[in-house]
């Protein structure tokens, strides 16, 4: 992701009301982002919206981490 982040701001969105299911130490959230990418060289604003897939596991000390983590656009490539 770096050059993305030396060659852009980047503005994500998360939406608001993720889908999030529990199964004892494992969790799911899935849910809809949006995300706009602004040229630090200047020019027109990249504009993706898409989804994601969270997976966290619980820790020893009952706080919750990112196991795994997906997220694709919903943006065709050009």
């Amino acid at each position: 992701m770096r050059p993305a982040f030396d060659h852009f701001i980047l503005k994500v969105e998360i939406a608001a009301n993720p889908e999030i299911r529990v199964f004892g130490n494992w969790g799911f959230l899935r849910g809809n982002y949006t995300m706009s990418m602004v040229p630090k060289a200047g020019g027109e604003t990249i504009k993706y919206d898409g989804k994601y897939l969270t997976i966290v596991e619980k820790q020893a000390d009952g706080s919750w981490k990112t196991a795994r983590d997906c997220f694709n656009s919903n943006v065709p490539e050009t």
